[in-house]
């Protein structure tokens, strides 16, 4: 019973959902490359900002993606390379979606999402972050409602005070 686990996780099952996006639909079984979530973040962070030189609007993210993949791979012939490579990134993603770096992610994918809207939740993220550490002890895993609320009136400065009063 354990082989067969083994095996059948070594696989992804074929997926010809509508709603997957058209490029990472497939009859056949994929390999299973078993991807972690900072191989496919990093992943998308190189597809985002290589995106944010170019116009990111002027192709569908996946393309981008698919693009970026080919380039990488190694151009036309590594085609099977970028769809098995692709495809699971996009179940990682869909397996990780309760996470919201993820679930950003799997959005801008499907495009539902723009790529502004990612870089600046990554970035708002991290601000918080780096507040939150030099005006509070660094070695507390746990910050007090109170903390957090002197913190939000930190970032927020220019929101009106009603807004992230809210918030907490």
């Amino acid at each position: 019973a354990e082989e067969d686990r083994d095996e059948d996780d070594a696989w992804l099952q074929p997926d010809t959902s509508e709603d997957t996006p058209r490029p990472l639909r497939h009859v056949d079984k994929v390999k299973n490359l078993r991807l972690t979530r900072k191989k496919v973040s990093e992943f998308m962070d190189t597809v985002v900002m290589a995106r944010s030189r170019q116009n990111p609007t002027s192709m569908p993210f996946i393309d981008s993606m698919l693009r970026h993949l080919r380039d990488e791979m190694g151009g036309e012939e590594a085609n099977e390379q970028v769809a098995e490579f692709a495809i699971n990134v996009y179940v990682t993603l869909r397996r990780h979606s309760q996470e919201p770096d993820f679930f950003a992610y799997l959005l801008l994918l499907l495009g539902r999402l723009p790529d502004a809207a990612v870089q600046d939740s990554k970035s708002f993220c991290a601000e918080l972050l780096r507040i939150f550490m030099t005006c509070f002890d660094a070695d507390t895993a746990v910050i007090s409602k109170q903390k957090l609320f002197f913190g939000l009136r930190e970032v927020l400065q220019n929101k009106d005070e009603k807004m992230w009063q809210a918030l907490v």
